[in-house]
């Protein structure tokens, strides 16, 4: 999700608000944990990952890693929520 502006050219010059990372099942931990460093270098701010297949998942945000075990994923100023049980039924 961008805040603002879109770019132009397609190409992100600026770091999204929110990434959402659907896992699938051939996604392998170490792949992961290296996309989600790239997101937080790139300076994104919320990261939400999801793995559809055991309904869990993880909030990441100012360098914290938050599991998310009601499956409501947040953000904060703007507020988003999405409830990720819903999306499953």
């Amino acid at each position: 999700m961008i805040l603002g502006e879109r770019p132009r050219s397609g190409i992100l010059d600026r770091p999204p608000f929110l990434v959402i990372e659907v896992l699938s099942p051939e996604d392998r931990a170490n792949r992961v944990e290296e996309r989600i460093d790239d997101y937080l270098r790139f300076g994104i701010p919320w990261i939400w990952v999801l793995d559809p297949l055991t309904g869990r998942g993880h909030v990441y945000h100012e360098g914290n890693r938050t599991p998310v075990t009601d499956g409501m994923y947040r953000t904060e100023n703007p507020l988003i929520e999405m409830n990720f049980f819903e999306l499953l039924d």
